[in-house]
């Protein structure tokens, strides 16, 4: 069989073993090929997690709320890479910078677009890459590009980038390690499309794109940069509540639209994620007061309120917003305005 070219005797043997398994789960009279082709795919699951190559993200379009603009300038940027023109070659576009407050959606928003479009992803934290040992780290972030590269297409998202890649002459190390990371990136950025058949995209996030060496920000880099807004109106509070409503069991009546006419003015995906958090939290601790309250007076009127649902009513989201402080203020706002004019 095809599904099994390349595979050792232990492999084969390894493979006999979990179809006569998924044979008897499955109560089957033979062995079929649906059979060993699931056996199949759980092995190379496990293989590829043993050996840490890329995913594709389970994440989708419909549970990144609002971000309408950014989510159609980085799917433009991938169209522009995937698709070939009637020249037969490829319009590049090397990367794109995500900035803007905390907890407003830049990771989510990039495992979305992987997701969408059906490549590989790859995720690294700055910091996983640094070394004590003199020229590791460098190596690390070759490696993570040969990996990219062996997985075409995919995406390589660097989360926490001001960390990496740090204005040269700042760092303040001794060894001059970060720099030699810069110096690093920026080759195997200008080298990233050298190879043929090799469709590698660059997506990074930062909450400090000042920080950021100007090198990156040029085209062939990090081509274009993006600034991602928290909800500061009923709309965008609107698109981000629903997706996390539909996790939740609301009470007749009780819209999005409603919660969202309660909730501040200045709001990260963060904060309206937490907000509902509480609110579903104030409606388990009613509903598990009410299972005590019914239990001293019959078994039956208890068993009542344990198979119902949690419900979120309107009294529980003004309770947690009681409680509730907001991540961002007017002046955070202002920063990352006068940031974006600068970029």
């Amino acid at each position: 069989m095809k599904v099994s070219d390349g595979f050792v005797l232990s492999e084969l043997d390894q493979l006999i073993t979990a179809s006569n398994h998924l044979q008897i789960i499955s109560q089957q009279e033979i062995i079929t090929t649906e059979l060993i082709e699931k056996a199949v795919e759980i092995r190379n699951k496990s293989f590829s997690t043993a050996i840490g190559a890329p995913k594709i993200p389970t994440v989708k379009w419909s549970d990144v709320g609002g971000l309408e603009d950014v989510k159609k300038a980085i799917s433009e940027s991938l169209k522009a890479n995937l698709k070939i023109n009637s020249n037969n070659s490829k319009l590049k576009r090397s990367g794109i910078v995500l900035y803007g407050p905390p907890g407003c959606g830049k990771t989510l928003i990039a495992k979305a677009v992987a997701n969408e479009f059906n490549i590989t992803f790859l995720s690294v934290k700055g910091p996983e890459l640094l070394n004590q040992y003199v020229g590791q780290s460098e190596q690390n972030l070759r490696m993570i590009f040969e990996k990219a590269r062996l997985a075409s297409p995919s995406i390589i998202f660097f989360d926490e980038m001001d960390s990496l890649a740090p204005n040269r002459g700042n760092a303040g190390d001794s060894g001059g390690v970060m720099d030699r990371m810069v110096s690093q990136l920026l080759t195997e950025l200008d080298t990233l499309h050298s190879k043929q058949n090799c469709n590698v995209f660059v997506m990074a996030a930062t909450n400090r794109p000042d920080l950021l060496d100007p090198c990156l920000i040029t085209p062939g880099r990090f081509d274009k940069s993006i600034h991602v807004r928290p909800a500061q109106d009923l709309t965008s509070k609107l698109r981000i509540l629903e997706p996390v409503c539909n996790k939740m069991t609301l009470e007749d009546g009780l819209t999005p639209e409603i919660i969202a006419k309660n909730c501040p003015e200045i709001m990260s995906g963060a904060d309206v994620t937490s907000l509902m958090q509480k609110s579903a939290m104030k409606a388990l601790a009613n509903a598990i007061y009410l299972i005590e309250e019914k239990s001293l007076k019959g078994d039956a009127e208890r068993k009542e309120i344990e198979n119902t649902n949690v419900i979120v009513k309107l009294e529980h989201v003004k309770e947690a917003l009681k409680d509730f402080t907001g991540s961002l203020s007017t002046q955070d706002i202002a920063k990352y305005q006068k940031i974006e004019q600068e970029f």
